[in-house]
């Protein structure tokens, strides 16, 4: 699991390579879990914000849609990681008593690249059709229908 995370480096040299690999590995594995546990929770809630959004006046169409802003959930799972990411630094890398310099900019990282896979993810799974209701979805439908008297 730790190939998704090949972009950490190691920042203490006195970590050993073995050491460091295992970090990686159960890093990558956390990342993995809290992406996926994440963008189902976002695709949930996103669902029932956007069945219980109704539209009582033309004007409702235009509004903002608010359901969107569950988007913004990526970012708790961005500091779960970082959090997580952090505790399990000196356990498993056997650390103990030096700055936490790369402690902290290795949780920063991890954090960064959980908070990004989760919300494009997130963004993808709630343009399913089955997420959206017809209503509010943008469809273009010039794209996707030929126009009448066309022959093929």
């Amino acid at each position: 699991m730790g190939s998704i995370l090949f972009f950490l480096d190691s920042f203490d040299d006195q970590v050993p390579l073995d050491n460091w690999q295992r970090f990686v590995d159960a890093m990558g594995t956390m990342v993995v879990v809290t992406v996926v546990l994440s963008v189902v929770a976002i695709a949930l809630v996103y669902n029932w914000a956007a069945f219980r959004k109704k539209v009582v006046t033309p004007g409702d169409l235009f509004a903002p849609y608010k359901p969107m802003y569950w988007l913004l959930l990526c970012a708790v799972a961005g500091l779960i990681a970082a959090v997580i990411s952090a505790m399990q630094y000196e356990p498993i890398l056997g650390t103990e008593g030096t700055t936490g310099t790369g402690e902290f900019a290795v949780a920063v990282q991890i954090g960064l690249y959980t908070t990004i896979l989760v919300l494009g993810l997130a963004y993808l799974t709630v343009l399913l059709p089955a997420l959206t209701p017809a209503k509010f979805r943008y469809r273009p439908r010039w794209l996707f229908v030929k126009a009448r008297g066309v022959r093929s």
